[in-house]
């Protein structure tokens, strides 16, 4: 890679988009996709299975800072919302992907 592909976040004059979602450079399980070449245009997200919601009034929560809030001594109540997404590819030939090496 130049410079300037560096700078540019380029590759063969090609865009890249990094991201931390992603599979880590230490992932050893066997088959796993740890990068991908492609037309992002092709790509869906939706959900899987279902969206979940849970409350407490007993759950101390961390506002950053060292600071905390307990719910119960302040009559409030937590909420935590749990949702899981898919991501797929509508033309899959349309996506190249390295991956670890089968066992």
């Amino acid at each position: 890679m130049t410079p300037d592909d560096k700078k540019n976040n380029m590759l063969e004059g090609y865009p890249v988009i990094l991201t931390d979602q992603a599979y880590n450079l230490q992932e050893s399980a066997a088959n796993t996709a740890f990068i991908g070449f492609g037309d992002l245009q092709y790509m869906i997200l939706g959900s899987r299975n279902s969206l979940s919601i849970d409350f407490s009034k007993d759950a101390t929560v961390d506002t950053g800072g060292g600071n905390t809030v307990n719910l119960w001594q302040n009559g409030l109540v937590g909420l935590n919302f749990g949702a899981s997404f898919d991501i797929k590819f509508s033309f899959p030939s349309a996506l190249a992907v390295a991956k670890t090496q089968t066992a």
